[in-house]
């Protein structure tokens, strides 16, 4: 039995509006200030050199800086390449910190290595709670959806042959199927390109042993199963000219990093190509998050230094989304 001292304590300690909880700080804010400062960061240098980091990225990062701070605002001047950042206390250490390891980086390309570009949210029903240039990152299908991949009517409601020809492989192209899955696609695009290789990457091994299975009773040759992870595709740099992502991209755990693996990936002028569920048409029968606006694609494949070529939309539900890698790109910078 507490004293009753001690009892009126804690009951004042937990009903003060500064005590419930932590102060007041809900999860993924910052402590209440009326501490704040505004700042202008130059970001000319930082665009400067070969795969040097894009000013999209550069304002997604100082995004995410301040993002616990629910009053900043970040408003970026294309003219003078410039950001301004109003922000309280730790918010804006957090930016002065971005942009000092950003002048600090040896190579062009390391200047955002070390740094965060997903906001955190609640997550919604079908996503992860993980924001990437404004949009949350959806859910994985996992290894038990492969009768979906494999559906007989998949044919019939999306056109996949005719998509397949939208890919315009032609032989001898080394080609990266990213989230292959079943193989649904690996295995007519390795009859497109004979002389060349599929490399079928997944990031869960049951897939991987799917494919495997079907190469032994195909008498495939020229698919390789790639076990990736979350943020790397696995592949050796300037392998490949093409790699695709069909109904996948969007549930990349870790969108900004896969990016970067698959451009290191790719020969100069090689090709990326998403084919996702098109958000803008309504009467697409699939859940929101695991459809994706041509702006969005353009805003991420953009921001990430690719080169948005054009976009396909001959086929019922997805729109092909083509992008290729600069060919004055490096990939050792």
């Amino acid at each position: 039995m507490h004293p009753p001292v001690l009892i009126a304590t804690l009951v004042l300690m937990t009903t003060l509006p500064g005590h419930a909880p932590l102060f007041g700080e809900r999860p993924g804010q910052d402590m209440p200030t009326r501490e704040r400062a505004s700042e202008r960061f130059e970001c000319s240098q930082l665009l400067s050199g070969t795969n040097a980091p894009t000013m999209a990225a550069i304002e997604q990062a100082t995004l995410v800086a301040v993002s616990r701070d629910p009053g900043a605002d970040v408003t970026v001047d294309e003219t003078s390449k410039t950001i301004r950042v109003e922000a309280n206390a730790l918010g804006m250490t957090r930016v002065k910190r971005l942009f000092d390891m950003m002048r600090k980086a040896e190579k062009p390309s390391e200047r955002l290595s070390g740094a965060d570009l997903y906001i955190r949210r609640q997550a919604s029903r079908d996503g992860i709670g993980k924001e990437f240039f404004g949009r949350e990152i959806s859910q994985v299908m996992g290894h038990l959806g492969a009768g979906w991949l494999e559906r007989p009517t998949r044919e019939r409601e999306e056109r996949c042959s005719k998509m397949i020809d939208l890919l315009n492989v032609s032989d001898g192209d080394d080609v990266a199927d990213i989230g292959a899955g079943t193989g649904y696609f690996s295995f007519p695009i390795a009859r497109r390109t004979p002389t060349g290789t599929v490399y079928a990457v997944d990031i869960q091994p049951e897939m991987l042993e799917f494919i495997e299975s079907r190469k032994r009773v195909d008498e495939v040759t020229n698919v390789q199963g790639r076990l990736g992870d979350i943020r790397d595709v696995r592949l050796e740099p300037e392998s490949i000219d093409l790699a695709f992502a069909v109904d996948a991209y969007h549930e990349f755990s870790h969108p900004w990093e896969m990016l970067a693996s698959i451009r290191k990936a790719l020969r100069p002028g090689g090709r990326i190509i998403l084919v996702e569920y098109r958000l803008e048409d309504p009467d697409v029968p699939i859940k929101r998050l695991h459809k994706m606006s041509e702006a969005q694609a353009r805003k991420e494949l953009e921001a990430a230094g690719f080169e948005y070529v054009k976009t396909e939309r001959e086929l019922p539900w997805q729109h092909v989304l083509v992008f290729r890698k600069p060919v004055d790109d490096d990939a050792e910078s």
